[in-house]
């Protein structure tokens, strides 16, 4: 099954998605299915000459099998990106693992993300992770991560490759605007590429305590995501990231997230 790129929204439509009848909360057998996809593209990536379309097959799989627990997708903005000709910066709050995993398939164009250098290390998760031409920081060395940054997310986007920043570092389920940098506005500016606001809500998978990036889930949960309107760099970008932050807020605070109050940059 496909999403109608052609709609501005996507909403889980349950008459054609098949709900589990049992285990449906149970996070094992998710996390398990979450890993096969992983291992299909270890080897799917050998054999397919289009590595993305690989990439998109995966992403659109993790998405039915979160449906299939009956939880909901409720997708705003795609109409923002769809008819783009050229890459953009996509600058996103983070809330959980899955919008690293779904926004390959909605965004179904090249996305490199700016990730933590660790996450190249997960066994089997790395396959997909470098297939997508990251760009690693190590979070120990401001400077050097800032260089890193603009050095190669200037390489992807002249290669067509969008990229994608998560400028709050660590996932939360609440949002802070003081703690949310201006990565992504800084590489705006030294590139010409416009920025794209995401907006995510994906507490359906929650951030476990033993392994972080595998905690319960929830399938009573809708996911959330909304895509804003494009915005041109110019001047210091002071304006433009306040329009970031400012759109994540309304959007997050609509959804029942917890926002704290920032002061204005």
């Amino acid at each position: 099954m496909e999403l109608d790129f052609q709609s501005d929204v996507y909403n889980t439509d349950f008459k054609t998605v098949k709900k589990m009848k049992m285990f449906r909360k149970n996070a094992f057998l998710f996390y398990l299915e979450f890993i096969s996809y992983f291992v299909f593209h270890r080897y799917g990536y050998k054999k397919m000459e289009n590595k993305w379309e690989v990439i998109y097959h995966g992403s659109i799989k993790i998405i039915r099998s979160v449906e299939k627990r009956g939880c909901a997708f409720d997708v705003k903005g795609l109409k923002n990106i769809r008819d783009l000709d050229h890459p953009v910066i996509f600058v996103s709050n983070h809330m959980s693992m899955m919008e690293t995993m779904v926004l390959f398939y909605l965004v179904h164009k090249p996305l490199s993300y700016v990730l933590k250098d660790t996450l190249m290390k997960i066994p089997v998760f790395n396959s997909m992770v470098l297939n997508c031409e990251p760009i690693a920081v190590t979070r120990k060395n401001p400077g050097k991560d800032l260089n890193k940054v603009m050095e190669e997310g200037k390489a992807r986007l002249e290669r067509g490759n969008s990229v994608i920043l998560f400028p709050q570092g660590s996932r939360s389920s609440g949002f802070n605007p003081d703690r949310f940098n201006s990565l992504g506005i800084k590489l705006a500016l030294n590139t010409g590429f416009p920025i794209v606001p995401v907006a995510v809500k994906t507490d359906f998978w929650g951030n476990g305590k033993l392994l972080p990036y595998f905690g319960k889930i929830f399938p009573e949960k809708t996911v959330h995501i909304e895509f804003g309107s494009v915005i041109k760099p110019e001047g210091r970008g002071k304006d433009q990231h306040n329009q970031v932050i400012g759109f994540l807020s309304e959007k997050l605070s609509s959804w029942g997230v917890p926002v704290m109050k920032g002061e204005e940059k």
